[in-house]
């Protein structure tokens, strides 16, 4: 796999983008193909995207950034975890690329496993599995527990604990084949008139619904109340 050095992805970065914004060390993922998603406050646009990919198709840097699509994140790089809103940014925009969003059903995988270390999740060739290979690996693993349905406050309460801690949790739809796995976030409670419960806040990357995907609303938000959603902690932590 080819990858660049962040110096000389920023260089081709300011070569194709002379009228934006200037490009800053801390972009959140270094893909020229994706280079509008600059991790900062402003906001960024398909078109953007689109607009910068013309520009570099046609421009000097072509044959440098031809196989682009295999340019390391900057997490990777430079070894930070990026903001909760950002992956959120990142999956919605990268759904709705051609170009990447087959890459998409492994995000929510991708992105726990980074963050906290594991390399469970990994198939034989070494790439993430998708997210609905998640639970038959937890069930056989001996890192994780069970701690109860989602609609057990207890269970619930013991989950944050984990989280606020450090640890990680997750919770799976387990009614369904391919069942929405969310990651609960640490955090004070939010009460929930639906469910009646305090509930997480929650990472939900949707990848039937990319638009509904979100990091500042409770579990609530993301299921049904279902005595199917079930928790599990890593217990590692």
């Amino acid at each position: 796999m080819k990858t660049y050095s962040i110096t000389l992805i920023m260089a081709l970065l300011s070569i194709a983008c002379q009228d934006t914004q200037k490009i800053r060390q801390s972009a959140n993922e270094i893909a020229v193909v994706k280079a509008a998603k600059i991790r900062n406050n402003d906001s960024v646009t398909l078109d953007r995207i689109s607009n910068l990919k013309n520009v570099l198709a046609t421009s000097q840097t072509a044959a440098i950034t031809a196989d682009i699509a295999e340019v390391k994140p900057v997490e990777e790089v430079l070894g930070i975890q990026p903001d909760v809103a950002v992956i959120v940014e990142h999956f919605i925009l990268d759904k709705a690329d051609p170009v990447t969003k087959n890459t998409t059903r492994c995000r929510i995988t991708r992105v726990i496993s980074e963050a906290y270390g594991l390399s469970e999740f990994k198939d034989a060739k070494g790439s993430y599995v998708d997210y609905d290979k998640m639970l038959p690996i937890i069930k056989k693993s001996i890192s994780w527990q069970r701690v109860g349905s989602a609609t057990d406050q207890k269970a619930v309460d013991r989950a944050m604990k984990h989280t606020n801690a450090g640890g990680l949790a997750i919770a799976v739809d387990t009614a369904v084949p391919y069942g929405h796995v969310v990651q609960l976030l640490s955090g004070d409670a939010i009460t929930s008139g639906s469910w009646g419960m305090q509930l997480p806040k929650v990472l939900s990357l949707s990848n039937h619904h990319p638009e509904r995907s979100f990091c500042d609303k409770s579990l609530a938000y993301a299921f049904k109340k279902d005595a199917a959603v079930e928790i599990y902690i890593e217990k590692k932590y």
